[in-house]
């Protein structure tokens, strides 16, 4: 059970002293930008791969800034168990060419999910079939957890503020940079993408088209408690009590130990865009091992 909830909570790098860029990119309205990913996952003994295309594409000037479409194009994955795959066919159905309207600043600072309600309503309605998949090949997994328990976990991260952060905030996103102002050795506190907080230091290359980033994790005693509990309640709501009254026993054995550290390689294009993202991200989630690479490159 363990091992299920891990995979699919897993699954949707000393220059100049002074130096220091703003990333304003340069939008105009037409212009269409095409990234390609390749996801590379190693999590309880398995290997899942996962190639994706996403555009992004110009649609409107505003007096404050821009309108940008962005649209998951293609996707295909590979590796992992039969409830891995199954879960995986059936969120490629419900996510590609789903279109995401978002309204930036005059710096591509994204500041506005403008579509919410009918993206969210797309993807709500999938979910659902999501577990239908999941308990073909796993009839364990659906006595630990009802369909109801699964369908409020997912639409608990379905907000403006959480999918906005999927978005804008997430680290590897092609636009996570827009409209900062980012100086050697400057440290920001981050949330990664299974929604740990780190604290990321910065380094800047001297042209300012190189901006590498470590991030290490930056969570309390009790931060990690309340992560742990916040994932079993979204998973397994009728465990929560179990593991409240047992957390420092569980905490000992290691089942619950949570470790991170994400290293990220950002290159701009002349035009503020980017240019290709890589990141090596080593994790301990819930006594899991999990190690990440990905890299994500412009056409």
């Amino acid at each position: 059970m363990k091992k299920t909830i891990t995979t699919l909570l897993v699954l949707m790098c000393a220059i100049m002293a002074q130096a220091q860029v703003k990333i304003a990119t340069k939008l105009e309205k037409g212009m269409k930008t095409v990234y390609t990913c390749h996801l590379i996952t190693k999590v309880a003994g398995m290997e899942i791969v996962v190639d994706s295309k996403n555009s992004y594409v110009v649609t409107d000037k505003l007096d404050d800034g821009y309108i940008v479409t962005q649209t998951l194009e293609e996707m295909t994955s590979s590796g992992g168990d039969e409830t891995t795959r199954a879960a995986m066919t059936v969120t490629q159905k419900m996510l590609l060419n789903v279109p995401i309207v978002l309204k930036t600043d005059l710096n591509g600072r994204i500041v506005d999910f403008v579509n919410f309600e009918e993206a969210k309503k797309l993807m709500t309605d999938g979910i659902g079939k999501i577990y239908d998949e999941i308990v073909k090949t796993n009839s364990l997994f659906a006595m630990q957890t009802s369909k109801e328990a699964f369908v409020t976990m997912a639409q608990s991260t379905m907000t403006v503020e959480q999918m906005l952060k999927g978005v804008r905030d997430l680290p590897t996103s092609p636009m996570a940079l827009n409209g900062l102002t980012i100086k050697n050795g400057d440290k920001a506190i981050t949330t990664n993408a299974q929604g740990l907080k780190m604290e990321t230091t910065y380094t800047v290359s001297e042209d300012g088209r190189t901006i590498n980033s470590d991030a290490v994790l930056k969570m309390t005693e009790d931060d990690v408690k309340a992560f742990v509990i916040e994932q079993v309640a979204k998973t397994a709501p009728q465990q929560v009590e179990a593991v409240k009254q047992n957390f420092d026993m569980l905490k000992a054995s290691g089942l619950l130990k949570v470790e991170a550290n994400d290293k990220i390689d950002y290159k701009l294009k002349a035009n503020g865009w980017m240019d290709t993202i890589v990141l090596k991200q080593n994790m301990v989630l819930m006594g899991q091992n999990v190690v990440t690479e990905a890299t994500i490159k412009a056409e």
